[in-house]
């Protein structure tokens, strides 16, 4: 099996995810946001209400070619914003408003 890579998201550490994810789990925040999750074109997704109810954050693995398939649900579950980190490739290719910069050092592994 070929492994995914991430081309859209937030990049944390795992500790946040965990962290975060078990305090929401605790607050009953998880019951009330909008979450969508599976498969478009070649890529797995998952969409993830914000709290404050603005629209959601929108995470892919596997190929940038699906980020407008994902775009496309977004849309059909109602979310009126989609908030996501990209590379400045896709940036090139679909033109959204960028909220801010971050660099980020990483290196692939073989």
């Amino acid at each position: 099996m070929k492994a995914l890579e991430m081309v859209a998201g937030r990049f944390q550490s795992s500790y946040h995810h965990w962290f975060v994810s078990f305090r929401d789990r605790i607050a009953g925040v998880n019951d009330v946001i909008p979450f969508d999750s599976g498969m478009l074109g070649e890529s797995y997704y998952v969409l993830r209400g914000l709290p404050s109810g603005d629209g959601g954050i929108l995470f892919l693995w596997g190929r940038r070619e699906d980020i407008p398939i994902a775009l496309r649900r977004a849309r059909e579950i109602r979310f009126k914003k989609v908030r996501t980190v990209v590379d400045e490739t896709v940036l090139r290719e679909h033109e959204p408003k960028v909220l801010g910069e971050n660099v980020i050092l990483g290196k692939y592994l073989q």
